[in-house]
């Protein structure tokens, strides 16, 4: 099952948190923040290294919040950049 885990574990609440935002790209940000989602996941023992499919909903749920608030952090850092350098520009216009 090891290796499936990204087929039933990851894939659904990455395209989830996507899908949600309507994002047009997925960066390694947004991987990483999945991963991380997915590593907080509950065990039913210490023995498992991956959550049972019992908890995939609660799984993809937490993933795909992940990826959508990595997303959105990224998307308002570059609206940042973005009104700073309009700013610079409009600077020096006048």
């Amino acid at each position: 099952p090891i290796s499936q885990c990204n087929n039933y574990l990851s894939f659904p609440g990455i395209g989830l948190g996507v899908i949600a935002i309507k994002a047009t790209r997925l960066s390694t940000g947004m991987l990483s923040a999945a991963s991380q989602a997915l590593s907080n996941a509950p065990l039913k023992s210490a023995k498992e290294l991956l959550p049972s499919i019992s908890v995939i909903k609660d799984s993809s749920r937490a993933i795909a919040i992940a990826v959508a608030k990595k997303a959105l952090e990224k998307e308002q850092r570059l609206g940042r950049l973005l009104q700073d350098e309009k700013n610079k520009v409009n600077k020096m216009n006048t």
